[in-house]
């Protein structure tokens, strides 16, 4: 499988595809489909997040060194209707790869992985990258989709994540 074992060949691949330094670092943004309602009809919504890109980048890069790049993937859902994120604070470190036909190829080449409650956090937990959980609604989450498959806040309490 392409996300187990040494990844060094494709993330070296993916940065030359890209353009990217050898030594650039990415982080994979994939958040889970999100929809709702009003007057009873049906919308889809993909650019409400409430992460700070430009400070997360920044704080990537004083933890963890080198200079990180933000990859997103929205749901295959909303990729047909998805613009590019523009942030004039990291203009030039975004990637959208929400046209790719397979996450885990482009999965592969990343450093790192965030999402709100996305379960291909465990693929990415499976090829031992770090995996960054942000779930500021999870209140409104879990009553608009019901219970997630793990207790986020007792298994973080526990160590688990």
């Amino acid at each position: 499988m392409i996300l187990y074992g040494n990844r060094d060949r494709i993330k070296e691949k993916y940065h030359k595809k890209k353009g990217l330094p050898e030594d650039a670092k990415i982080m994979m943004f994939a958040p889970t489909f999100r929809e709702g309602s009003t007057d009873g009809k049906r919308y889809v919504y993909s650019e409400s997040w409430s992460v700070d890109f430009a400070r997360l980048i920044k704080n990537l890069e004083k933890k963890f060194g080198g200079k990180w790049y933000l990859c997103f993937r929205v749901h295959p859902h909303l990729a047909p209707s998805f613009n590019d994120y523009n942030n004039s604070e990291i203009e030039g470190r975004i990637i959208n790869e929400s046209q790719a036909d397979d996450l885990y190829s482009i999965m592969a080449a990343m450093d790192a992985y965030i999402t709100d409650y996305s379960s291909a956090c465990f693929e990415a937990g499976f090829a031992r990258m770090p995996v960054f959980i942000y779930a500021d609604d999870i209140d409104q989450y879990r009553c608009d989709r019901g219970e997630l498959f793990w207790n986020i806040s007792e298994n973080t309490k526990k160590g688990i994540n």
